[in-house]
């Protein structure tokens, strides 16, 4: 329908000078016809005639202006639609280029979404593995903070270890002048037996042989065969830096 028209307006447009001629000399016959019939007498007449031809020249004259602006404006018109084919083309050019715009836009959107999604997805694995690092390092924190108790506890316990020790070193020792100074007695004893009877102020103590082993850790007594017929060995740990 609304080809039918423009097709129409255009026909109309291409008949416009025709059209206009026709209506000029229409009125013009209607104007003579209706100045003759008014007319009386010759004189009018002839002045009617006068003043119709007069005016059927300037109707003349405006009808060869009218032609002359309707061909230009027939061949602006003309332009005007050459301009109007070329703006449709360019329009549906550019329909087409927006169609396939908006195609490209909706690929790059959807591709757009699948990327979001990817780095989504790899966000929140990245998110949780760091989660997972951090609860690691938090546990290794607690161990290293348990070990670091327990090794304290353990240097504790085996400085009391050692303080005992000391202790027990130092009574070891003192155990063992007791028992040196048991034994030096004793083996007076042995060496004068006979102290009592006075035999010991007649006779000489024969010399005791105390021989140290290699570690300084063994002493031995040896009694002279004239006075005891035994020999009598006992060994006794050196003190520490004797």
């Amino acid at each position: 329908m609304g080809e039918l028209i423009h097709d129409l307006f255009y026909i109309l447009l291409d008949n416009l000078g025709l059209i206009i001629l026709v209506l000029c000399l229409t009125s013009g016959v209607a104007l003579g016809m209706f100045v003759w019939s008014r007319s009386t007498d010759k004189k009018d007449k002839d002045r009617e005639v006068s003043t119709y031809a007069e005016a059927l020249r300037d109707v003349t004259a405006a009808l060869n202006t009218t032609t002359a602006t309707l061909s230009s404006t027939q061949d602006k018109l003309r332009e005007v639609h050459d301009t109007t084919i070329v703006l449709h083309d360019l329009l549906a050019t550019a329909r087409q280029q927006l169609k396939e715009g908006e195609e490209t836009n909706k690929q790059l959107k959807s591709a757009l979404d699948t990327e979001r999604d990817q780095s989504k997805t790899t966000t929140d694995q990245l998110q949780s593995e760091i989660n997972r690092l951090n609860d690691v390092v938090t546990e290794l924190q607690k161990q290293l903070d348990r070990g670091q108790v327990d090794h304290q506890d353990e240097v504790s316990r085996l400085e009391k270890l050692l303080r005992a020790s000391e202790d027990a070193r130092l009574k070891a020792e003192g155990d063992l002048r007791q028992l040196r100074a048991e034994f030096q007695a004793l083996r007076e004893a042995v060496n004068c037996p006979a102290a009592e009877s006075g035999l010991c102020d007649e006779q000489p103590a024969a010399p005791v042989h105390e021989p140290t082993t290699a570690n300084e850790g063994a002493n031995e007594v040896m009694i002279p065969s004239s006075l005891e017929p035994t020999v009598i060995s006992e060994s006794v740990p050196a003190l520490p830096g004797e």
